[in-house]
């Protein structure tokens, strides 16, 4: 089967990118796209990131070349046991990333970009930069980003699903603020740094950065939960509003109360487990306020 494949735009996301073929080459779904691309699968490839590979494979890409450019695997996968090349963790890593998640329902997009993109090329596109977890705003244009709704959105262009929009978990005004403050500034700076990262940074060494200097402000970074003892948590309410912290920052799966992304963002020091990537960039933010300079 002849298949249509164009060139990826830049910062285009993987998923996005399928969508974009199934809708030059008319496919009626993702399924039905995969499995035309299937001609060029290894069979022994998972397939839970069937598309990943024919789409590496049809662009002359290596894996790891077509992930570090077009999926967000070098932001999931920033901070490791070891620090590894993501050339080298690629594949396992982004077998574990599509194969844990249920189907994807929102996705966010700038519509500036939109416009620029539909003026410019004639389509829309989805980008990584759009999709960091609390990145809520668009870093070229400084203009909040929306989110679509629908089950595999990616399937069709930002353009098609504006009218598709839900309402932010908050007002208008707390993302301006987080985006005129220098930890929002800080933070979405590292979350896009992350993105064009080589390779990962052992996650002993961001968690002992992170101890350090919270140690130097004086802040606890012990097991004890007592209110007694200022945390990290207690920083980032004191500098960002609870609304956005526990909407971005609160466990996955777990009902969001006003104390929810305390316990994550406190595990970031090492002892009590481990967190995800956005509470380690957010705790680097954090003491980058106090003039300590993150990794």
């Amino acid at each position: 089967m002849n298949i249509h494949i164009p060139r990826p735009e830049s910062d285009e996301l993987d998923l996005g990118f399928l969508g974009r073929i199934r809708r030059l080459n008319d496919f009626k779904d993702q399924a039905e796209t995969i499995a035309a691309l299937g001609e060029s699968l290894d069979p022994t490839t998972d397939p839970r990131a069937s598309h990943v590979v024919p789409l590496a494979r049809s662009l002359n890409m290596s894996l790891g070349q077509f992930a570090r450019q077009h999926t967000l695997d070098s932001y999931h996968n920033a901070y490791t046991s070891e620090a590894v090349s993501h050339t080298d963790t690629a594949t396992q890593s982004l077998y574990v990333w599509y194969g844990r998640r249920g189907p994807i329902i929102e996705a966010n997009f700038c519509p500036d970009c939109v416009h620029k993109d539909e003026t410019e090329l004639g389509f829309s596109y989805w980008r990584r930069r759009h999709q960091l977890p609390g990145v809520t705003w668009c870093v070229q244009h400084m203009s909040a980003l929306k989110t679509a709704s629908r089950v595999h959105p990616y399937n069709d262009s930002p353009f098609l699903l504006s009218h598709s929009v839900i309402r932010p978990p908050y007002p208008t005004e707390i993302s301006d603020f987080v985006r005129q403050s220098r930890v929002g500034t800080k933070y979405a700076e590292i979350s896009l740094q992350l993105l064009e990262r080589q390779s990962s940074e052992p996650l002993d060494r961001v968690t002992q950065t992170i101890r350090e200097g919270l140690t130097t402000l004086g802040v606890h970074v012990g097991k004890s939960r007592s209110s007694r003892y200022r945390t990290l948590a207690d920083l980032a309410a004191e500098v960002l509003p609870r609304p956005w912290l526990i909407q971005h920052f609160s466990p996955k799966g777990y009902s969001r109360g006003q104390d929810s992304f305390v316990g994550p963002l406190n595990k970031t020091v090492g002892y009590m487990g481990s967190s995800g990537v956005n509470h380690y960039v957010l705790a680097q933010a954090i003491l980058a306020e106090y003039g300590l300079e993150p990794l």
